[in-house]
């Protein structure tokens, strides 16, 4: 199992892994759906829903957009920390 499934299952697992983390960011949509406006005194206030209001009910665009970019950045590093520990070694070795 440890030298053969779990290296063979290991570029899915990071594929799925990496969408899941992408897909974890994106509940606006949700929040919007189910509660108004991110609930009672916003307790389902997440980073996404936060920047859609902050760029489209409070009008700034420029506090969004570094929001936008911090959030960007934070997602990167995360699939490159999860790239990296990656096991190569099982590409290589045949």
């Amino acid at each position: 199992m440890r030298k053969i499934t779990i290296p063979l299952v290991q570029p899915t697992t990071l594929f799925v892994l990496t969408i899941t983390m992408a897909d974890a960011f994106k509940m606006v949509d949700l929040i919007m759906v189910m509660t108004t406006k991110g609930g009672p005194n916003n307790s389902t206030n997440l980073l996404m829903n936060h920047i859609y209001q902050t760029a489209f009910s409070y009008w700034d665009t420029g506090q969004a957009s570094v929001l936008t970019i911090c959030m960007l950045g934070f997602m990167m590093v995360v699939a490159l920390v999860q790239f990296t520990t990656m096991d190569k070694r099982a590409y290589y070795e045949n």
